[in-house]
């Protein structure tokens, strides 16, 4: 997820509770209804992979997370012209690191070059007093990352959909907006089982189409502090 990462990429190179019911209660459910039923149950899993993809202005983002409760890992990849920039960002116990090249440190992060170049290919940490935390952070846990499908009240369905072999329930609408991201027009594909759980989110960014895949429900996920020598203020 965290499109609004990917507008602060576009500036740059010019990209961008409620339980589970039956089934068939569920169909009977109102749009909005059906959505806040999703998003409730995805908040109440233990751990979710989210895999994102997007291509604008002949740049790819692949972006894999690895997002539990409280705690998170995210890989972004950005692809252009051939060469490809990493960033890692992990959340532990509230406390943020991150690791990058030069390149993404700026494009991604929007870092000035100087600190690009400091920080570049060593891990480092965002304090919760600095203003990248919230948008680094933001995505990181399943919380925080179904809040960046979550839709507005607007929200309408659509017919039922095959998904790699799996029958999925359809719903449509508009994001809803914050201060760390924009409103965005979006498909929910979910599961018809007892317990409707996400399955994929398109959402249009700029013209160009993002998707984002749920999988790997309730997995462990190892994660170890690393050790850190700087700060980003």
């Amino acid at each position: 997820m965290k499109f609004r990462l990917l507008t602060v990429v576009l500036a740059t190179s010019s990209l961008f509770g409620i339980l589970g019911v039956p089934s068939g209660a569920a169909l009977k459910t109102a749009p909005y209804a059906q959505m806040r039923i999703v998003i409730s149950n995805a908040d109440a899993e233990l751990s979710v992979r989210v895999t994102t993809t997007a291509t604008m202005s002949g740049m790819r983002i692949l972006q894999v997370t690895d997002a539990g409760r409280s705690a998170g890992r995210q890989t972004v990849a950005l692809t252009n012209a051939g060469k490809s920039d990493t960033i890692i960002a992990e959340l532990i116990a509230g406390a943020l690191y991150v690791k990058g090249d030069a390149t993404i440190l700026t494009t991604y992060l929007a870092l000035s070059q100087e600190t690009a170049n400091e920080l570049a290919g060593q891990w480092f940490g965002i304090p919760k007093s600095s203003g990248y935390y919230a948008q680094v952070a933001q995505g990181l846990t399943i919380s925080t990352g179904m809040a960046e499908v979550t839709m507005t009240p607007s929200v309408t369905s659509s017919p039922s959909v095959t998904l790699a072999g799996v029958k999925v329930s359809v719903l449509k609408g508009t994001s809803v907006k914050s201060a760390l991201e924009a409103s965005f027009k979006e498909t929910l594909y979910f599961t018809t089982a007892n317990k409707p759980l996400p399955v994929e989110v398109t959402q249009s960014v700029q013209g160009s189409l993002g998707k984002i895949v749920f999988s790997h429900w309730n997995e462990k996920i190892a994660l170890v502090a690393p050790k850190v020598k700087l700060q980003l203020n």
